[in-house]
């Protein structure tokens, strides 16, 4: 009875990960989470999610006033667009925990899975789009990224700033840090 409510409720339910699966609201389109008896445990307010990864969950909001100054700059965006572009250059990335409470605000251009206790994460800009190419009446249109890497920890703190072209490698950085 209970798969009933939930399916019903939901336009796509996700694989449980830490106890919590991703759930999609077929009223709102917004993702929120639910645990393993189908009871919504952080509501459905975020545009993306992912998976609890390391007691965290990336979550992410769609920056519309951003999208609206650009498409007035470039109205072509909207015509040549697929929903993927668009979602991937203007939304902002942060964090929750399992009880949904707010550990690190989106504001984030670029916010990997937690691991270990840290995330890479980027600040930066969607530098003004240009035209990729033409074929056959199809336009891309590419952003040029100018972002600056860094890492947050579990508790919200920006341990390394984001000034690095790539922090690939955590652990290294990390330990560079500690030595210093």
């Amino acid at each position: 009875m209970e798969n009933e409510v939930v399916t019903g409720k939901y336009s796509k339910i996700c694989s449980f990960s830490e106890g919590l699966a991703a759930v999609r609201s077929k009223k709102t389109l917004k993702w929120g989470f639910i645990d393993e008896t189908g009871n919504e445990v952080i509501s459905c307010k975020y545009d993306e999610v992912h998976s609890f990864s390391d007691d965290m969950a990336v979550v992410g909001t769609f920056d519309s006033d951003k999208y609206e100054k650009d498409l007035k700059l470039y109205p072509f965006l909207d015509q040549y667009q697929s929903y993927s572009e668009k979602r991937e250059m203007f939304t902002k990335w942060g964090c929750i925990d399992k009880s949904g409470k707010e550990i690190v605000p989106c504001k984030y251009l670029f916010f990997k899975d937690f691991s270990e206790g840290f995330a890479r994460v980027a600040f930066g800009d969607l530098k003004s789009p240009g035209l990729r190419h033409v074929t056959m009446g199809a336009m891309e249109v590419e952003y040029e990224r100018d972002y600056k890497y860094g890492v947050v920890d579990k508790n919200g703190n920006e341990i390394i700033p984001c000034i690095y072209e790539n922090v690939n490698d955590i652990t290294l950085l990390l330990k560079e840090r500690i030595c210093k």
